[in-house]
């Protein structure tokens, strides 16, 4: 089992902070807008401080706390459980981790074929079959699906894109 925020029954998450009464981001937000430079730190930072309340300050120690603490007890063997099982859980969750990002990357990476930006200038799917050909190379596939004038992105796929171009991806 995942340990996270999500996997604990009853745990909101950080995002309950911004449900308190004493919610700081409202403040910042005005400090920021009056500010001089809203890109100066350390201004914005003293300014807020000097105006927080009490209240405010519970409210972001207990947001601060809520992160680090789920985080780091994750670190620690559950009642019943051994290191050598935090570290299968931990190994499991970098893995579907990767897993995630690398399904990610390959769906934008689909996605940005017909995206490619070619010599001419223009994205491929915005070419015209007769400048394909004119191209040369792997576009020439691409160019004899359609007549001269027509835009590539109205007559190949994202497929047939990948598939002409699989000689050189």
């Amino acid at each position: 089992m995942k340990t996270t925020a999500q996997s604990i029954p009853g745990f909101q998450g950080a995002s309950r902070q911004s449900w308190k009464d004493n919610n700081p981001r409202p403040l910042l937000r005005t400090v920021m807008d009056t500010a001089r430079d809203p890109h100066d730190r350390e201004a914005v930072r003293e300014a807020f401080k000097e105006l927080r309340t009490e209240e405010m300050r519970e409210v972001m120690e207990d947001y601060w706390f809520d992160l680090n603490y789920y985080r780091l007890v994750a670190d620690y063997p559950r009642p019943g459980e051994s290191k050598k099982d935090v570290q299968k859980r931990k190994a499991d969750e970098a893995k579907g981790f990767e897993d995630k990002i690398e399904a990610a990357v390959e769906a934008k990476a689909k996605r940005l074929l017909l995206d490619l930006e070619m010599p001419n200038g223009k994205r491929l799917r915005d070419c015209t079959c007769e400048e394909c050909r004119r191209m040369g190379g792997w576009l020439m596939a691409l160019a004899k699906k359609g007549l001269p004038k027509q835009r590539i992105g109205d007559v190949v796929s994202e497929a047939d894109v990948r598939k002409a171009a699989s000689g050189i991806l």
